[in-house]
């Protein structure tokens, strides 16, 4: 018998789903859920992701010799119609290709329903604001005024008839006023002025405002996201993503998951540490993006790094396997499910 989905609509909000399975699997409820046709491909938390992620349902019930797993919105908000799937029950060890039906929306899920999530988001566009150009003043148009520099040209005053010669010859000298005007300004402007009272300030008719340095794309959370979309279309290699994750080490938890995934998959050994000891329960810090260790993912990125010439991956494998041979007393930092160990074991540590 296939693995039947339908909705439960029961829960009069939407979005909760019936996951029917052949066979009883007890409490472990466990299972993995990959799409075939998006990237990321692995369903996790948070939404789409590159690496492997257990989910649990919310319950677990067996009925008739077969196991019902209830899922909430927070899983299915994510799962797009007729969407085909493989889902991966962990304590069947079964696996299964089956396509996503209509399930109605949660009327509290997130309004990005179906959202691909991690770096395959369109980004922001970024605006960033140019300086104003500082105001040029208008030229003046008006006439050129002619400067008193002994270049004006002077016509010859026309001859004074004396026709009294009472008048001592005093009409006859008017002439000399003008000239000694010039003269005059020639001297104060040429000798005695200061030049620098001339100085005209042109007060423009606003304030300037200086725009402040716009933050530079490649170092917001949408600049290196593009970045990062543009290395899928370029094709970069596991290098270029790393570096892009380290980058984004101190904007966004979730963000750097997805992206040192890619840069793993790529083929970068420092990624594949990196995610192994994000997964180790020795040495898992509980973040945004992760909230519980995962043996399995550690086993993996350990055994990609050691793949790669890693002496370091292959230090912190067998460290890991020796905890799990004495799990009550070994050092977690968070310890892991009880129900992962003999499975880890067997498979990554003989």
């Amino acid at each position: 018998m296939p693995i039947d989905i339908q909705e439960d609509y029961d829960q009069v909000d939407g979005g909760y789903a019936i996951l029917t399975l052949p066979g009883q699997i007890g409490d472990d409820g466990r299972f993995q859920i990959k799409r075939l046709n998006g990237e990321p491909d692995k369903l996790g938390p948070k939404g789409w992701q590159p690496h492997d992620a257990v989910l649990a349902p919310l319950s677990v019930r067996q009925a008739g010799g077969k196991s019902v797993l209830y899922l909430g919105p927070d899983l299915t908000q994510h799962l797009m119609e007729e969407t085909e799937i493989e889902i991966s029950v962990l304590a069947l060890n079964k696996t299964e290709r089956v396509v996503w039906p209509y399930i109605t929306p949660s009327v509290h899920a997130d309004a990005s329903r179906g959202a691909m999530g991690g770096i395959t988001q369109t980004p922001q566009t970024v605006t960033t604001s140019s300086p104003q150009p500082t105001p040029v003043p208008e030229e003046n148009h008006d006439p050129p005024v002619d400067e008193p520099n002994g270049s004006i040209e002077k016509s010859e005053p026309e001859p004074i008839v004396d026709n009294d010669a009472g008048s001592s010859g005093r009409s006859g000298w008017l002439w000399v006023i003008p000239i000694a005007a010039v003269l005059a300004g020639v001297a104060y402007f040429g000798f005695l002025h200061d030049p620098q009272e001339d100085v005209v300030v042109i007060e423009p008719d606003a304030p300037v405002a200086v725009a402040d340095t716009p933050e530079t794309p490649s170092d917001t959370r949408e600049g290196l996201l593009a970045e990062a979309a543009a290395c899928r279309t370029d094709g970069c290699d596991g290098a270029a993503y790393f570096d892009i994750a380290t980058r984004l080490q101190d904007i966004g938890v979730v963000d750097v998951f997805a992206v040192m995934g890619l840069a793993a998959e790529n083929g970068s050994l420092r990624a594949n540490e990196w995610l192994a000891k994000a997964f180790d329960p020795l040495h898992f810090e509980a973040n945004e993006g992760l909230d519980q260790p995962d043996l399995i993912s550690a086993f993996k990125h350990y055994e990609e790094a050691v793949a790669a010439g890693s002496t370091d991956g292959q230090a912190a494998k067998a460290a890991l396997c020796a905890a799990l041979e004495n799990p009550a007393t070994a050092s977690w930092t968070v310890a892991p499910e009880s129900a992962d160990i003999p499975l880890a074991r067997e498979s990554h540590c003989q």
